[in-house]
């Protein structure tokens, strides 16, 4: 969550990976400040230099796992629901799956009960407690996950997250866009 320059200017040291209560710590954007923004793709302490402390990098490890994961979780959209609303048959997918399973409800809802389900967010994987997506699944008579690569790895993480399964799959992985 991006600080304002005025409020960094008045800390007197910034630590980018600063252990907070709520696990989420000041953003500087290099030249805002009269910070030096350093952080790097190793582990760090909270001021952004590379350590290799086990003690460090426990606690990195619980301030993001445990703290602001949560938070993050609670700011993740639910999937949007398009179509039917007590659907039959519900087409999944997230990303650029989204237009063609729009127009596939579009064109089928004629003749058909039939939803889509789309996510635009899926790490963390979106709860249940906004929109139980869950139950609309569990009450199709035939829901379809709809993905561009070869293994199904968004079915793969929907069931390691939520525990269902997916009664049949289109994996499309020749490069090209569905259309």
């Amino acid at each position: 969550m991006p600080s304002s320059s005025n409020i960094l200017n008045n800390l007197s040291e910034y630590k980018r990976h600063a252990f907070t209560d709520s696990g989420v710590s000041p953003l500087a954007i290099p030249g805002d400040s009269r910070h030096l923004v350093v952080t790097d793709s190793d582990e760090h302490d909270e001021e952004g230099h590379i350590v290799e402390d086990a003690e460090t990098r426990v606690n990195m490890v619980n301030k993001r796992l445990f703290k602001k994961l949560p938070l993050i979780r609670q700011e993740i959209e639910p999937p949007y629901l398009y179509g039917d609303t007590k659907p039959d048959i519900v087409i999944i997918g997230w990303g650029s799956t989204y237009g063609v399973m729009k127009e596939a409800v579009d064109v089928l809802v004629k003749d058909k009960s039939i939803a889509m389900l789309h996510f635009s967010e899926i790490y963390p994987f979106p709860s249940t407690e906004k929109f139980d997506y869950l139950h609309v699944l569990n009450n199709a008579r035939l829901t379809i996950c709809v993905e561009h690569n070869a293994t199904g790895q968004f079915a793969r993480l929907m069931r390691a997250e939520t525990g269902y399964e997916f009664k049949e799959k289109i994996n499309k992985y020749d490069g090209r866009p569905f259309t």
